[in-house]
């Protein structure tokens, strides 16, 4: 069993252990006592208490209720509808590698820097050139979803799916 925190019929969170919160209740009576003149002195002053009880927001689940599951209005939970992300998001979410590598796993995949640099030297325009040598030379960190990335990778008969593959490889390195 866990607790989950409800919130418009929606699962916010989940623990494993009861959540409680606290609630005032009587105070702890002061500790006095008076001596023979009549002079009272305070040993304990007045505390103010509070008692532990179970949060109202949190109900108790079964294992199978996840945050984000939705109340059915039967007293079960639905998982909510999840669109899988396109090829183009999972690209776009790739993290970048750093020059090292990407070198490193082009060479893993039999791609020497000089293969690339030869896909680079047939770009006719000069100037567009002139950036991809620039690009390819001096980036610091390149993005999967970069032109040159996509471009030179075509130009060496690779598929989105065979780059998808070697840049995820090239990330562990």
């Amino acid at each position: 069993m866990k607790y989950a925190k409800v919130e418009n019929g929606i699962v916010t969170m989940i623990s494993k252990m009861p959540v409680w919160s606290v609630e005032p209740t009587d105070a702890v009576p002061a500790v006095t006592t008076t001596n023979d003149e009549g002079q009272v002195t305070v040993l304990q002053p007045e505390v103010p208490a509070v008692i532990g009880i179970p949060d109202p927001d949190w109900i108790e689940v079964d294992d199978t209720v996840f945050a984000g599951f939705i109340d059915d209005g039967n007293g079960g939970w639905t998982a909510p509808s999840v669109t899988p992300p396109t090829a183009a998001e999972l690209r776009a979410a790739m993290l970048p590698l750093t020059r090292r590598q990407l070198l490193l796993g082009l060479l893993d995949s039999g791609i020497t820097s000089e293969a690339v640099e030869a896909q680079i030297a047939l770009i006719a325009d000069d100037t567009e050139r002139a950036v991809a040598e620039i690009e390819w030379a001096n980036a610091s960190e390149y993005a999967r979803t970069h032109a040159l990335i996509v471009s030179v990778g075509a130009a060496l008969g690779l598929t989105e799916s065979q780059i998808d593959t070697m840049w995820e490889a090239a990330a562990l390195l």
